[in-house]
């Protein structure tokens, strides 16, 4: 009976062997587990001692001990979430799905800084309205007049607006690049516009619902809803934007593994097949030597 492999049961082997080196190299469930239950375990053990000493010693410092308790739950959440990914604006991780969203294109941020303006027609409020998504819609800031946007210090963050009954604008909320998600509805709130009527303390804010839509010939659509006492706005943004789409950063990552599991499995490969050779020879020569061995 032969003692070599063929080339295919080497390739196997070499296959075999790259998938052992990656399952073992991958952070193992159970350490990051256990390293869980033993900070809770720590924690519980703290707050008991805590309980204890402030029953035999209730002149000691409560202040103390809540910092110290607080230190200990903090560190326990920091082992138990994962870290959170770091995003560019206006983009964002579904955190039930895991699938990633950019709303980029809509905003001057996807566009080298050009001016994206979404209009929406208001029906029976009377107003039509001027949307900026994670940017402000207005194009020519040196042609507002006073009278525009009396309430806002920052006219340049208007993130959405409507021109009034004598000709002024009125903001809605200033811009915002903080996409939330709230279920499965991805939603961005522009907050702080100028003051609701007749009040003095409350001002215009608007919603914003992101809805995917790949059948949209253009880029996007605002409908606008409804308001709430003239003071709240409700939108909804149709577009193919608003579907989950891959990450670059994460594809570029995953690539990367795949590409190097290649290499390491045809460097397996290559050097099986010189080990191979090596023993090949060597068996022949003895063979020559010594017919008695076969």
């Amino acid at each position: 009976m032969s003692i070599f492999l063929g080339r295919k049961r080497v390739l196997h082997i070499a296959c075999i062997i790259v998938i052992i080196i990656f399952v073992l190299t991958r952070e193992s469930p159970s350490t990051h587990n256990s390293i869980s239950k033993e900070i809770f375990e720590e924690f519980t053990n703290n707050k008991d001692s805590k309980i204890d000493s402030s029953t035999q010693s209730p002149s000691s410092s409560n202040n103390d001990d809540h910092i110290t308790e607080d230190s200990t739950l903090t560190s326990a959440i920091n082992i138990l979430t994962p870290e959170d990914h770091i995003l560019e604006p206006c983009t964002i991780i579904n955190p039930l799905t895991n699938q990633f969203y950019d709303l980029r294109p809509l905003s001057s941020i996807g566009n080298d800084g050009e001016i994206q303006a979404w209009n929406a027609k208001g029906f029976d409020y009377g107003k039509n309205f001027s949307i900026g998504i994670c940017s402000t819609p207005l194009r020519q800031l040196k042609a507002l007049k006073d009278d525009d946007f009396t309430d806002s210090f920052n006219k340049s963050n208007i993130g959405g607006y409507y021109t009034n009954k004598n000709g002024n604008k009125v903001s809605i909320g200033a811009v915002s690049t903080d996409l939330k998600f709230r279920g499965l509805n991805m939603v961005l709130e522009y907050e702080n516009g100028d003051r609701c009527e007749n009040t003095q303390n409350l001002f215009k804010s608007t919603l914003l619902t992101f809805k995917c839509d790949r059948e949209m010939m253009s880029k996007a659509r605002v409908n606008y809803l409804g308001s709430m006492d003239n003071c709240s706005y409700f939108f909804e943004v149709r577009t193919v934007h608003a579907c989950a789409t891959s990450n670059d950063e994460t594809d570029n990552a995953v690539w990367g593994i795949f590409i190097l599991i290649i290499f390491s499995a045809l460097g397996v490969y290559f050097f099986a097949g010189f080990i191979y050779k090596i023993i090949k020879s060597h068996y022949e020569n003895s063979i020559k030597k010594d017919p008695s061995i076969v």
